[in-house]
C-alpha cells in the first residue's frame, strides 16, 4: 500500500539539511547530530557551531536570527494553505492513506491547542492544520494518521 507521510513544520522554511554523509557514516554521536541529513532537525543541528546547518543559517538568516522567527514565517505562508488541493493530490497519486506529523521535536504543534506550551508561548499554529487536512484527505476517501513527537521536545530542557 502506498501512503504519504507529511513532515511540515517550521523547519520548512529554511527547509535545508547537509548531504554529505548519513547517520551511520557518522564518526560519533556530535558527528552525527552535527550532520544530521534530516530537515526536521534543523533546531537542533544548527545549534553545533560548526555544524553545515550553522553555517547556512549564519550566511542565509543571520547569527541573531532565531529558530522561533520560522514559527512565526510558516503561520504567515499558511494563509495561502489549501487542504484540500493536497487530499485531491494525494488521491491522485494513488495513496490510500496520509500520515501528518502533529508536533515534531521542535515541539511546535500544528494545532492551536488549548494546553499551551509552558517554555513557548504560541508555539503552534494559527490554523487548526491536523483538522483541516484529516477532513480534507477523508472526504477524498483516504485514511488519516497521525504521529506525534512526545518523548523529545526541545522546548524542555531536560538535565
Amino acid at each position: 500500500k502506498f501512503g504519504i507521510f507529511i513532515h511540515w513544520g517550521p523547519y520548512s522554511i529554511p527547509a535545508f539539511a547537509p548531504h554529505a554523509k548519513t547517520i551511520v557514516d557518522a564518526g560519533d554521536e556530535k558527528d552525527g547530530f552535527a550532520n544530521t541529513p534530516y530537515v526536521a532537525w534543523y533546531q537542533n543541528t544548527m545549534q553545533f557551531e560548526d555544524s553545515p546547518t550553522a553555517v547556512y543559517h549564519r550566511e542565509t538568516y543571520g547569527a541573531d536570527y532565531s529558530y522561533d522567527h520560522f514559527g512565526t514565517a510558516f503561520n504567515d505562508a499558511l494563509e495561502d494553505w489549501d487542504p484540500v488541493s493536497w487530499a485531491r493530490l494525494f488521491k491522485a497519486s494513488g495513496a490510500r492513506y496520509v500520515v501528518l506529523v502533529t508536533k515534531h521535536h521542535d515541539g511546535f504543534a500544528l494545532w492551536p491547542s488549548d494546553v499551551k506550551n509552558p517554555n513557548k508561548e504560541n508555539w503552534h499554529t494559527q490554523r487548526d492544520v491536523v483538522g483541516e487536512l484529516a477532513d480534507a484527505v477523508r472526504a477524498e476517501g483516504l485514511k488519516f494518521g497521525v504521529y506525534y513527537s512526545g518523548g523529545v521536545d526541545w522546548t524542555f530542557k531536560h538535565e
